[in-house]
């Protein structure tokens, strides 16, 4: 894992990213359509975080590109939300801008096309090794609670 870490730089991709997708309202008024956006990409199994500080939009973007490292972020304004859609911004920087199922059949179509290259684990071998990884844990907290004693 620390190789993977220091040849991407933590730059990972769309599909091995903690956090896929951050959602940045512009203001407050734009809040309460972030929140939408936000649910509806978690509901489709996008792993999504909304950065609801009361801080400048400028800021946010640096943080969520330079601290964060995530593939994308939604820019969501008040224009983007009378129109129902979405600003994506990507690594490099580039914005488009789509409708909300869009962009969640692109984030799918590239987590299938990992899973197609053999690159990602299918659903039932994550599952079985997050809980194989969890015994272990578990495991070897017992056994540092045991030497303690």
């Amino acid at each position: 894992m620390a190789y993977l870490i220091e040849e991407t730089k933590g730059k990972f991709p769309t599909w091995l990213a903690p956090t896929q997708v951050k959602v940045l309202p512009v203001s407050e008024k734009t809040l309460e359509y972030a929140q939408d956006v936000t649910e509806k990409l978690s509901d489709a199994g996008i792993r999504v975080v909304l950065d609801d500080d009361n801080q400048k939009i400028g800021y946010k973007i640096r943080a969520a590109q330079q601290v964060d490292r995530v593939p994308y972020m939604l820019v969501l304004g008040a224009k983007e939300a009378e129109a129902g859609n979405i600003s994506v911004r990507d690594r490099k920087g580039e914005t488009t801008e789509m409708s909300l199922e869009d962009f969640i059949a692109k984030v799918k179509k590239l987590e299938d096309a990992a899973r197609a290259a053999g690159t990602l684990p299918s659903k039932k071998a994550a599952a079985q090794n997050a809980a194989a990884a969890l015994r272990s844990l578990c495991l070897y907290e017992s056994s540092i609670s045991i030497t303690l004693a």
